[in-house]
């Protein structure tokens, strides 16, 4: 049987939330250069048709 201190929940939630923090930073980067490299090519053809 587990016994939480207040102190353990507090830091345990600190955890939870630096962690899906990171984690949400990574993803966001990761679609951020998907979102940039689609814009690239999209804006490669474009020139390539209109220049």
């Amino acid at each position: 049987m587990l016994v939480w201190t207040p102190g353990d929940v507090i830091g345990l939630s600190l955890l939870v939330l630096s962690l899906g923090a990171l984690a949400g930073l990574w993803i966001g980067s990761l679609i951020y250069s998907a979102f940039r490299r689609i814009g690239n090519s999209f804006r490669n053809l474009w020139n390539r048709k209109h220049g």
